[in-house]
């Protein structure tokens, strides 16, 4: 039950730790600022997705059709990030996400 409990805590950490570094590297401070610097009129556009578990080459084709729309402000994604909570699978969801040149809330 220990191991369990000692497993549990090391992968919650290794699965947070991206958000919480600094406020530089911190993710969700970044994107409130950048989204509230963006949103400067009463008219916006935004994306919402979700359920890309794992789906590499889809979801990289998404950012870029993003990306490439200035006309899109920040993203929503639902959830359903990865299709385990293997925290590899997590690290390499944050690193596609960075690749986004918008905004984005998890």
């Amino acid at each position: 039950m220990l191991l369990i409990v000692l497993i549990g805590i090391v992968s919650l950490i290794k699965v947070s730790y991206p958000f919480i570094l600094n406020t530089e590297e911190n993710l969700i401070f970044k994107n409130s600022t950048l989204a509230k610097n963006a949103i400067k009129s009463d008219s916006y556009t935004f994306v919402v997705l979700g359920d890309n578990k794992n789906s590499i080459s889809t979801f990289n084709k998404i950012i870029k059709q993003i990306n490439n729309d200035n006309s899109i402000k920040f993203v929503i994604n639902t959830g359903d990030m990865v299709f385990d909570g293997n925290p590899i699978k997590y690290d390499f969801f944050l690193k596609q996400i960075k690749k986004l040149n918008k905004p984005c809330y998890l």
